[in-house]
């Protein structure tokens, strides 16, 4: 019994895609510049096996993901911040 529950584990296992073995770093950048994003950095790997990273996509900043499968994904377009007054300077009149 332990030899065919042992047997079918392993088939199960060989039949996960070739992408669920992961992405390296290397890898998740280049697949992410390849579906159209730029100056792709601060790339990090989540607890699922996917990769996020900042970058940019027609000039805008956005967050996109690399999932396990292999499809990219815009994960959030980036809000740029409002501009922050300077430390001593007079506040601007309306």
């Amino acid at each position: 019994m332990k030899t065919t529950t042992l047997s079918l584990f392993l088939v199960a296992a060989s039949a996960v895609p070739a992408a669920a073995d992961g992405f390296d770093e290397g890898q998740a950048k280049s697949r992410m510049e390849a579906a159209g994003y730029a100056d792709v950095a601060r790339i990090h790997e989540g607890n699922l096996g996917d990769w996020m990273a900042q970058a940019t996509r027609d000039g805008r900043p956005v967050m996109v993901v690399l999932h396990p499968d292999g499809t990219v994904a815009l994960r959030q377009q980036v809000d740029t911040p409002p501009p922050q007054p300077v430390p001593g300077a007079a506040p601007a009149k309306p």
